[in-house]
C-alpha cells in the first residue's frame, strides 16, 4: 500500500503514511477528528472527520476456495499472522515535508494555531524514530488542583472527627452568681438531668448537664401559670450542642407567644450523642445513646427565693389594687346617693316660692351649683381605666355600667322636675304636697338602686 497521507500535528508536518497506518492512528487516539490531513491533488489541508471516507481500510480477504487434493504435492505453508501483523517499528519514517511550498506551509500552520484544541491531540510516540522531536506530554494542572483539595477535605474531616473533643468549653456569661453557682454544682444521680439558669437580659438559657459526652439536644419549653403578673401563654423549642455537659439556648422557635418571660416552665429534653468515642463505648458497654429529662424549672437570673417573694407581694399587690379598684367605685356610688339625697333637699327649698316658674329657677339654681357638676363628672368619668386594674375585668365592668347608668337616671330626674315646676303658675299647699310626693316616690328608687349597685359590687 502506498505511503501517501500527511498529518499536521503540534505545528509539525509528519509522514508520509499509509492510509491503513492512518486508520490505525485514529482507532488509538493518536490522532483527533481535527488533526489535519493531506496528499497530492489536494487542494488544502483538511480535518481528518472530513477525509476519513476517502481513507479506505484494506479489504478483507476472501475466503480461499480448497485446493485440489492431488496425490503427491506437499502442504503449503500458512502464516495466519501475515495480514494482521502490526508494521514494524523500524518500517515507518517520518519525515518533514519538503514538496510543500513553504508560503502554504506557513499559511496552514497559521490556521491550524486558529482552529486546535488547547489541548493538542496526543502525539504518536510508539512511532516517532529517536531523531524526530517530540514535545513532552505533563501532568494535566486541572488534575493536580483537584487532587490537592481533596487531600485538604480529606485531612480536614479526619481532624475534626478525632479531635472533635479539642473544642473550647462553652463559658456561662452574663449570669449572676446565684446562677453561676447553680449551673456549677454536681448533680449526684445516676440518671441523666439538667440544671437550667437565665442570664440577666432575658435571652440566653444557659443549663449543665451530667452527660460528659458530647450530644445533640432538642428542648422544649412550656409557661406554667405562677401566679405572676404576665398572663399571656409561652411555648417555644430550641435545639444547641453539649459541650462537656455545658449548654447554651440561644435561638429560640415560639409556639405560643412572641418573647421569653421569667418565670416557671415545664421542660422536655432530649440528648443525643454525637461523640465517635462515646458512641463506640456505648455500643460495647450497650448503654443508650439518647437520653431523656421531664421536669418544672425556673427560668430566672436570680435566686429562686428572691423569685418566689416577689410572686408573693404581686399576689398581695394584686388583691391591694383589687380593693383599690372597688373601693374607687363605692365611693363613687356614695357620691351619686348624696347627690340623690342633695337633689331632694333642694327641691323642697324651691317649692317654698310662690310661683311655678321662680321655684324651677330657684331649683336650678341650687342644682347648678353642686349636684349638677358631680353628675357630670360621674357620667363622663372613665370607667375604662379603672376596670383595667382589676382581675376580675367583667365584674368591675358590670358594675361600673351600673353606675354609669344609675348617674344617667339621676340627672334625668332632676331635669324632669325643673320642667314640672316651669309647667305650674302659682303654688298652693295642695299643688305644693303632690308635687313633693312625687318626687319622693322617684328618690326612694333611685336609693334602692344604689343599695342593688352596692351589693351587686360585694358578690365578688
Amino acid at each position: 500500500m502506498n505511503k501517501i497521507w500527511y498529518i499536521n500535528q503540534s505545528g509539525k508536518n509528519k509522514g508520509p503514511f499509509t492510509s491503513k497506518e492512518v486508520l490505525m492512528f485514529k482507532e488509538q487516539g493518536l490522532i483527533k477528528s481535527f488533526t489535519l490531513c493531506w496528499k497530492s491533488g489536494m487542494s488544502d489541508w483538511r480535518p481528518f472527520f472530513e477525509i476519513e471516507n476517502q481513507i479506505l481500510p484494506p479489504p478483507p480477504v476472501s475466503e480461499l476456495p480448497p485446493l485440489p487434493k492431488a496425490e503427491g504435492l506437499p502442504d503449503i505453508p500458512v502464516d495466519d499472522t501475515a495480514d494482521t501483523e502490526m508494521v514494524a517499528e523500524e518500517d515507518i519514517h517520518f519525515t518533514e515535508i519538503e514538496s510543500v511550498d513553504e508560503g502554504e506551509d506557513s499559511e496552514y500552520e497559521e490556521d491550524d494555531e486558529d482552529t486546535e484544541d488547547t489541548e493538542t491531540a496526543p502525539e504518536i510516540m510508539e512511532y516517532f524514530p529517536d531523531d524526530v522531536p517530540v514535545d513532552n506530554r505533563s501532568f494535566p494542572l486541572f488534575s493536580s488542583i483537584a487532587g490537592a483539595i481533596f487531600c485538604l477535605v480529606f485531612l480536614g474531616a479526619t481532624a475534626i472527627f478525632f479531635m472533635g473533643k479539642a473544642q473550647k468549653e462553652l463559658i456561662f456569661k452574663n449570669v449572676s452568681l446565684e446562677v453561676l453557682k447553680k449551673l456549677q454544682s454536681e448533680v449526684k444521680t445516676d440518671k441523666f438531668f439538667v440544671n437550667f439558669g437565665l442570664d440577666k437580659s432575658g435571652e440566653v438559657v444557659f443549663a449543665k448537664t451530667n452527660l460528659a459526652a458530647d450530644a445533640i439536644i432538642d428542648a422544649k419549653f412550656e409557661r406554667v401559670n405562677d401566679g405572676n403578673l404576665h398572663k399571656d401563654e409561652v411555648s417555644f423549642h430550641s435545639s444547641s450542642i453539649s459541650r462537656k455537659g455545658n449548654i447554651k439556648f440561644d435561638d429560640f422557635t415560639f409556639d405560643k407567644g412572641s418573647q421569653l418571660v421569667q418565670g416557671k416552665y415545664k421542660v422536655k429534653i432530649q440528648a443525643v450523642v454525637n461523640d465517635p468515642v462515646e458512641l463506640i463505648k456505648n455500643l460495647v458497654t450497650k448503654t443508650p445513646k439518647k437520653y431523656l429529662f421531664e421536669d418544672t424549672v425556673y427560668l430566672i437570673p436570680g435566686t429562686q427565693k428572691e423569685y418566689l417573694e416577689k410572686i408573693e407581694k404581686l399576689k398581695i399587690n394584686k388583691i391591694m389594687n383589687e380593693k383599690k379598684v372597688y373601693t374607687e367605685l363605692d365611693q363613687k356610688l356614695q357620691t351619686v346617693d348624696t347627690v340623690i339625697t342633695s337633689i331632694a333637699l333642694n327641691y323642697r327649698l324651691a317649692l317654698g316660692k310662690s310661683w311655678g316658674r321662680h321655684a324651677g329657677k330657684e331649683f336650678e339654681k341650687r342644682y347648678a351649683h353642686y349636684a349638677g357638676p358631680l353628675l357630670q363628672k360621674m357620667i363622663l368619668d372613665d370607667y375604662e381605666q379603672i376596670v383595667k386594674k382589676t382581675k376580675n375585668k367583667l365584674h368591675a365592668q358590670q358594675s361600673a355600667e351600673k353606675l354609669h347608668k344609675l348617674s344617667k337616671e339621676v340627672s334625668a330626674w332632676a331635669a324632669e322636675m325643673k320642667s314640672l315646676l316651669d309647667k305650674y303658675a302659682k303654688l298652693n299647699s295642695r299643688k305644693r304636697k303632690k308635687l313633693r310626693a312625687k318626687m319622693e316616690v322617684r328618690r326612694d328608687q333611685l336609693k334602692e338602686h344604689v343599695l342593688e349597685i352596692k351589693k351587686f359590687m360585694k358578690a365578688d
